[in-house]
């Protein structure tokens, strides 16, 4: 497997890739895990293998009687168990495929849970290992719709329902009955009382952020809102007294000792950003607690927006952040100082930046930054997560000068430069005051370039650095939220922009700055582009529209465009990222919400496509680069291999062998193949010394036999070190072909 990392490596990475806990520690991870698991797969096309990137934003945690603790990450399959304290933990079975997880609950009965992963609600009876789709009030899981909250409790299941309503099932989910909240609301967060008889909702209508507390009543079926409602985003129960309430967010938390429609009190007004947990007289309010009503607020020594408890022993809880989980066994007076995520695959993957001699690796993700400056050596260390700045933990990009591996630019809310290798780092100067994202840096040598999208994508724009990133222009006239930029070979600058969920044409598509004037290309003005690639003369634009996306081309530098989603891509699909390993050779990646992600390749420069890989639901592509097909997605950092299949089949005295790439089909010529043979089908294989060993421009080869007696033979090829990039350094060989020797 070192031989495969360093063919991973040893190309080149220029282009950045695009697309919370904040103890330090230094991470060390195994070279590559090729592994069939939930999370890669190999195909007859091609084989996905993990950087084992360990951690992900904590979206729930619980802890069983037995002590078995669980925990779900925003991405796909992110549903985890750990049976020693959190010190390792383990995905679901290969072959799972749930979506992002965005709520849990444990049941009372032994070994079973319940999630809600995408749009579908899943249960496990085998303490995590395998999940099972359940049906909602519809009948079908087909027609499942669940909104991101559960609460389970005394045996009574609530799965909220995208279109505002609730399915109620007291069975364990064998059935359920469906009961109206109101039209059109979405649940934010929901909690049971002890009992299970009642349970307390707080629900908004479309995107407003002041949400109502309603009441459900599970005997009667019924639901009813109180006169409680603000700017907060979620509900917690004391276990001991049903009247015991507390609803906390950004306006705040309140409280009240005498049920939903009694009397409520202010527990504090600062603003509160995450669940609410009462264990005993102590409340937790996300990161900060209270053990006399709001008397005195403490906060937490650790980040969390998560809390769980053992249920046997409070000594014991877990918490979990933007970046993974940590572990107190004192009720929270200390907690771990490394962050217990070994075994987490859900960390978001935003950029890859990496210097020439290659020992140098940056990430932007989700959390922080992380360094590797061993990437060449079996087992890389990684210091992560790297913080620039302590209010800018999600990093969108970054840039480390190809020459000078002390040198880096890492873009937030705002732009940072470290000139001592990332050791120290100072707020670039410059810029005004932003409310948004620097989405891209890029140089072309002597200029560094960085993206900017406004918060919403309201608006955007382009600056420039000629000192290395420590201070920076505005380039006026663009005026639309930038996602992506490249550098053509003329000095032209193309900015991808566009927000997602805007219609304004005039904010969308590709445009080119030539040191002084901006363009709009007129092609895909529909389209938020999220993706840029330059090769040669020629760029690729990837793009999400309203309904559909699309795959943009320009031949000639910029100056004409083409949409070419029609030559074999899907006409329905997300596009997120697009890359290419050559002038021919092109990788496209789509997805949708609550869809499966799928990576395309062409090698006839975007003429015609062929499907490469089924990635997972949910799971997002942020971008590709080929160093190797390298992937930053929502589940980490992986690499892409393609497959080639080779065959051997005998007519006469003639021995016909291809080689081909296993997706495109395409001949690859030119390749140096071995052939074997023995004479015993359990004797040993001897090579055949050939006057001929490359196959043609066709991909194939015949070698003439000339044997008298029955031989078998098998067909190998080792791909070299510029195949190894694709392909990937495994022999690929026949299977043994049986000739009868001359009649």
């Amino acid at each position: 497997m070192a031989d495969m990392l360093y063919y991973l490596v040893s190309l080149v990475i220029n282009k950045p890739m695009k697309k919370i806990l904040l103890a330090m520690y230094v991470l060390t991870w195994p070279v590559l895990t090729l592994a069939e698991d939930a999370f890669n797969n190999e195909t007859k096309k091609a084989v996905r293998v993990s950087y084992e990137l360990f951690g992900g934003y904590i979206t729930d945690l619980g802890i069983d009687d037995t002590g078995r603790m669980y925990a779900s990450t925003l991405s796909s399959n992110g549903i985890y168990h750990s049976t020693d304290s959190a010190e390792t933990w383990e995905g679901p079975t290969a072959g799972t495929d749930l979506g992002k997880v965005n709520a849990l609950v444990i049941s009372d009965e032994p070994d079973t849970a319940y999630v809600v992963g995408g749009i579908s609600l899943y249960k496990t009876t085998d303490g995590g290992t395998n999940w099972t789709e359940l049906a909602g009030s519809r009948g079908d899981a087909e027609s499942n719709d669940f909104n991101l909250a559960l609460a389970y409790a005394n045996g009574v299941l609530v799965a909220p329902v995208r279109d505002g309503s609730l399915d109620v099932s007291v069975n364990e989910g064998e059935s359920f009955t469906n009961i109206t909240i109101a039209e059109d609301v979405s649940t934010n967060s929901i909690v049971g009382n002890t009992d299970g008889s009642t349970f307390y909702i707080l629900a908004a209508s479309g995107s407003d952020q002041t949400r109502t507390l309603y009441v459900l009543d599970v005997a009667t079926q019924t639901v009813t809102a109180t006169s409680q409602s603000g700017n907060y985003a979620w509900v917690g129960a004391k276990p001991t007294d049903n009247n015991f309430i507390v609803i906390a967010g950004a306006d705040g938390a309140l409280y009240t000792t005498t049920g939903a429609n009694g009397t409520w009190q202010t527990l504090t007004a600062e603003p509160i950003t995450g669940e609410v947990n009462i264990i005993g007289d102590r409340i937790y309010l996300g990161d900060k607690y209270t053990d006399n009503l709001g008397g005195t607020v403490t906060n937490l020594v650790v980040t969390a927006n998560q809390l769980a408890v053992d249920p046997n022993n409070t000594e014991v809880m877990v918490v979990g952040s933007g970046t993974g989980v940590q572990l107190s066994t004192d009720g929270g007076e200390t907690w771990s100082e490394d962050a217990k995520s070994n075994g987490l695959l859900g960390v978001t993957v935003n950029d890859i930046t990496q210097s020439d001699n290659k020992k140098n690796v940056w990430l932007a993700a989700q959390g922080g930054l992380a360094h590797s400056n061993n990437f060449l050596s079996d087992s890389p260390t990684w210091e992560y997560p790297i913080l620039p700045d302590q209010a800018s933990s999600d990093i969108e990009c970054v840039w480390i000068d190809p020459d000078n591996t002390d040198h880096i630019v890492a873009g937030a809310s705002n732009l940072f430069v470290s000139t001592n290798g990332g050791d120290a780092w100072q707020v670039a100067t410059g810029i005004e005051s932003l409310t948004g994202t620097f989405t891209d840096v890029v140089s072309d040598g002597d200029t560094l370039y960085a993206a900017f999208s406004e918060q919403q994508g309201s608006d955007g724009t382009l600056y420039t650095s000629t000192d290395g990133g420590s201070t920076w222009s505005d380039v006026t006239g663009l005026d639309a939220p930038a996602n992506d930029l490249a550098v053509l070979s003329n000095g032209t600058v193309v900015v991808g922009t566009g927000y997602e969920f805007s219609d304004d044409t005039t904010q969308h598509g590709v445009f080119l700055y030539d040191g002084s004037t901006w363009e709009q290309v007129s092609t895909g003005t529909d389209q938020s582009v999220t993706s840029v690639v330059v090769v040669g003369e020629t760029v690729f634009a990837s793009g999400i529209g309203d309904s559909n996306g699309k795959l943009l081309r320009s031949t000639d530098n910029g100056v004409t465009w083409e949409d070419i989603t029609a030559n074999g891509l899907p006409s329905d699909a997300y596009f997120h990222s697009v890359t290419a390993a050559d002038a021919n050779t092109i990788y496209a990646a789509t997805g949708r919400p609550a869809g499966t992600s799928y990576v395309y390749k062409s090698t006839d420069a975007g003429e015609s496509w062929s499907l490469l890989y089924t990635g997972l639901v949910d799971e997002e592509f942020n971008e590709m680069l080929f160093d190797g097909l390298t992937t930053g997605t929502t589940i980490g950092l992986q690499s892409l291999y393609s497959k080639a299949t080779l065959t051997a089949s005998a007519k006469g005295d003639n021995l016909t062998i291809q080689l081909k790439d296993a997706a495109t089909k395409d001949g690859l010529r030119q390749r140096t193949v071995k052939l074997y043979k023995k004479t015993k089908k359990s004797g040993d294989w001897q090579q055949v010394k050939l006057k001929t060993k490359r196959t043609n421009n066709k991909g194939k080869l015949t070698l003439e036999l000339n044997q008298s007696k029955t031989t078998y033979y098998q067909v190998r090829w080792i791909p070299n070190d510029t195949d190894a990039a694709t392909y990937g350094t495994d022999t690929v060989r026949t299977k043994q072909l049986k000739v009868k020797g001359a009649r």
